[in-house]
């Protein structure tokens, strides 16, 4: 078999566990009444079987393209991971809920909070650390990864550029924080 052939099969049967992985994560974001709970759940049950068979053809993928195509597969694979890992979150998020979503009750409608940008000027950190401690750090739905990726999203400059080659994993999401205010 030749190396196109290989990299075209490893193409397509990479192609239904990425799908799977988008679907699922659209699905729980769009969580409006108990049924799509319970198929949201019931899929994202079977996850990590799936984003493992995903890792697996992709690295065969990897093993087989020339690097002027990297890019455009490293590409797939952070979609595949976004959508992996914020499925991990909505899993986290609804099993420590004990209220389906058609039972909580209604609260009022405020307006959006949005996490404000640190720019690494210390006059600014101590409104920066209330409002992000607030939104994100202590909301315990949230996976620390998922903390993780928004604390970055809310850098710029020296302080993004002082942490931006850290792994977004569990263990750096608390070294980071404090890192970021010191």
């Amino acid at each position: 078999m030749t190396e196109h052939t290989k990299l075209s099969k490893a193409i397509i049967k990479r192609t239904l566990p990425y799908e799977r992985l988008i679907e699922t994560a659209d699905i729980g974001k769009n969580i409006k009444d108990q049924a799509q709970h319970d198929i949201f759940m019931v899929r994202a049950n079977e996850i990590d079987s799936v984003y493992a068979s995903f890792q697996s053809f992709h690295n065969q993928i990897i093993g087989l393209i020339e690097d002027d195509q990297y890019d455009a597969q490293d590409q797939i694979r952070k979609d595949a991971d976004m959508a992996y890992f914020s499925i991990k979150a909505l899993i986290r998020k609804h099993e420590s809920s004990n209220d389906s979503p058609a039972l909580q009750p209604a609260s009022p409608k405020l307006t959006k909070l949005t996490i404000p940008i640190f720019d690494g000027n210390f006059k600014n950190w101590p409104t920066f650390y209330d409002l992000f401690r607030t939104i994100v750090h202590e909301n315990d739905p949230l996976s620390n990864v998922a903390k993780y990726q928004y604390l970055l999203t809310s850098l710029k400059d020296e302080s993004f550029n002082l942490l931006k080659g850290f792994p977004v994993t569990n263990d750096n999401y608390t070294g980071c924080l404090s890192e970021t205010g010191h």
